[in-house]
């Protein structure tokens, strides 16, 4: 059963993406902002929110905040998130650690295993062909 404090919550992280399909990023990242403060450590609206800041570029941001949020049960979603932003900013051996880190989950679904492995090879490929 929802109650209304997560009711009011996924409202909320509802209107923050119909602002950003409408374009609006500024009302979006005031309203991830306010979402912020009002749950923080709630790791739904940390995910969302890193989501946003990974999207609008702002990496190191994100990294803060889901650095927060390895106490709250969502790894996969923390580990994915992770890989991507170390990634995207051109960090690829910390982006390879955290793959490895991540397929040595002791309770996660074989598909996000398999995941894992393959972005663990993805990412050895890069670094292989960038030593060339």
């Amino acid at each position: 059963m929802q109650t209304p404090m997560r009711n009011n919550r996924d409202v909320v992280l509802l209107k923050a993406k119909i602002y950003l399909l409408q374009g609006n990023n500024q009302t979006a990242e005031k309203t991830y902002q306010k979402l912020w403060q009002q749950f923080n450590g709630d790791s739904v609206v940390a995910y969302d929110y890193a989501s946003f800041l990974l999207h609008k570029g702002e990496y190191r941001q994100a990294e803060k905040l889901l650095s927060k949020q390895g106490k709250c049960g969502e790894k996969v979603k923390q580990y994915r998130l992770l890989i991507r932003f170390y990634q995207q900013s051109g960090d690829y051996e910390r982006a390879l650690s955290q793959a490895k880190i991540a397929t040595k989950l002791p309770d996660i679904d074989w598909q996000s295993r398999s995941t894992f492995e393959a972005k663990e090879k993805e990412l050895q490929r890069i670094i292989d062909s960038l030593e060339e």
